[in-house]
């Protein structure tokens, strides 16, 4: 599995987020925060959550991995079965 097809996947969950983000970073700056201070809130709300996306990203490309594998090596068994019946 790509980076792009598993980003594609989440885009749903990412864009849920990055709403609400900028709907809470919208009310923080009109309540005169500082940016600096927006910008932190930005950081302990993405960093995690991108850590999160790439540990389940590693996951998934060993799972994929491994059944592409497992079929791959099921596809020259079967060649080699059909090939030794002839």
């Amino acid at each position: 599995m790509k980076m792009l097809d598993y980003l594609k996947e989440k885009s749903i969950f990412l864009s849920v987020n990055l709403m609400f983000f900028i709907m809470i970073s919208t009310v923080m700056y009109f309540s005169n925060i500082s940016f600096v201070i927006i910008f932190l809130v930005f950081f302990i709300w993405f960093f995690p959550l991108s850590t999160y996306i790439l540990i389940e990203y590693m996951k998934y490309r060993k799972y994929f991995s491994n059944i592409n594998n497992i079929l791959e090596s099921l596809v020259i068994f079967t060649v080699n079965v059909l090939s030794s019946t002839k």
